[in-house]
């Protein structure tokens, strides 16, 4: 597969310009380390058993009603969410069947069109441990449910205007419960 590796999610943005998606994952792809935003889906995974995304930042996708940060369709085990921070989505994380790997993420202040969901999941058998999923304004995990080392706290970002969906600076202050969870 094709591996997609930005320098750093505080510098290198994927602006998907109010397309349908900014990425769609091929096969064995991997994306690590990027931006994403300003799409009906931020990172779009579609009948494949091989694909990951780790370390980016997801954020402002939902222009439309039911449009999310990661959709994953139809993806079975070989599929990983791992290390993202997944905010201010109308859905954090949109499941539509398959047993993903959704791991030690912070799926958090998913509300625009104030109903947003951290994790939404439509017959699918997701594997969803150490994650921090907090402050989505409908649920946290609907249709499913965290095992080993869940969360559910303010991460204590370092500058954030929740009420305005101002998030300027997603670095973690030193009191989180996140670090080192």
């Amino acid at each position: 597969g094709i591996y997609l590796v930005g320098e750093s999610p505080t510098t290198t943005i994927l602006d998907g310009n109010d397309q349908e998606y900014v990425v769609k994952l091929g096969e064995g792809a991997l994306l690590k380390g990027f931006r994403i935003k300003n799409a009906q889906v931020g990172v779009l995974i579609e009948n494949l058993n091989k694909a990951k995304v780790s370390n980016n930042i997801i954020e402002l996708t939902g222009l439309v009603d039911g449009s999310a940060g990661i959709r994953l369709d139809n993806a079975p085990m070989g599929v990983e969410i791992i290390n993202n921070t997944i905010i201010n989505n109308h859905y954090g994380i949109r499941i539509l069947g398959g047993r993903p790997a959704i791991t030690n993420n912070i799926i958090a202040f998913n509300n625009r069109f104030t109903s947003g969901w951290g994790i939404i999941n439509y017959g699918g058998l997701p594997l969803i441990s150490f994650n921090n999923i907090y402050g989505n304004t409908r649920a946290d995990c609907q249709n499913c449910s965290q095992s080993a080392g869940a969360l559910s706290e303010d991460p204590q970002f370092k500058d954030i205007d929740q009420d305005r969906g101002i998030f300027n600076d997603l670095h973690l202050q030193s009191i989180s419960g996140c670090i080192d969870a």
